[in-house]
């Protein structure tokens, strides 16, 4: 077991509350919580009591430092509506769910095959499962908020590399299907994966803002978090701009 040092200074693989600073400062960036400790919510003896105790220790962690926890992203995408109600009752109201399509399709890591995994995999450059955009209508209905993934952005692979045209059209298709229709596209990734080909992989992201940056000037398509999202579908909240990127 690796050693963890007594700060970010000594061990920054351990520490990162610089990181957490610059994001605080940089406009339009929030925090939400992945569970305190990765807490992968399907895995045999995880109770609904030890989630709930998980998610009041992240944020007790955070108010340390007036950070309002509102959203959560869950480990390994493992949750269910008693997860939901947990999250509700300490304050959380907004969530990224997962596609709807049975190859994503909330499961403990035992019962995923290799069938499952390999179908979303090739998702990922052939459109299979439609785009998954998502009717601010919808996101309203639910409770709380899902704000459910589109697609996940998969970071650069050498071995795929002649692929790589087709994994951005099919984002950009999906990008522009949300942009024309006024609905929501929800793009995530683990930044963690851009540190590997940092270059190939900050050349893709950029290509994908490009073509934000398009959609923004022609539908005024917006890039909102998922708070932002909660904010405009909350009753008392009346929105004339439901354009999300």
């Amino acid at each position: 077991m690796r050693h963890v040092g007594i700060d970010e200074t000594s061990d920054p693989y351990h520490f990162g509350k610089s990181l957490v600073d610059q994001i605080i400062a940089t406009p339009g960036q929030t925090i939400g919580t992945h569970t305190y400790c990765h807490l992968s919510c399907l895995e045999e003896g995880v109770s609904i009591a030890a989630f709930k105790a998980d998610l009041e220790a992240a944020k007790r962690v955070a108010a340390r430092y007036d950070i309002p926890i509102q959203s959560i992203v869950y480990p390994r995408n493992q949750s269910s509506p008693a997860h939901f109600k947990a999250a509700q009752e300490v304050g959380i109201d907004v969530y990224r769910g997962n596609e709807v399509h049975y190859i994503y399709r909330a499961d403990a890591r035992g019962d995923e095959g290799l069938g499952r995994r390999a179908l979303r995999l090739l998702d990922a450059y052939v459109n299979l499962t439609g785009h998954h955009t998502v009717s601010w209508a919808a996101i309203r209905q639910s409770s709380p908020y899902n704000v459910p993934s589109s697609r996940f952005l998969r970071p650069y692979a050498p071995a795929l590399r002649l692929l790589d045209r087709l994994k951005l059209r099919r984002i950009k298709r999906s990008m522009t299907h949300a942009a024309k229709r006024g609905e929501v596209f929800h793009l995530w990734w683990h930044p963690h994966n851009f540190g590997k080909h940092l270059s190939e992989n900050m050349t893709m992201l950029g290509e994908i803002i490009a073509h934000f940056e398009m959609l923004h000037q022609t539908y005024q398509f917006e890039s909102l978090s998922m708070e932002e999202v909660a904010d405009r579908c909350r009753p008392a909240v009346v929105s004339t701009q439901e354009r999300h990127g």
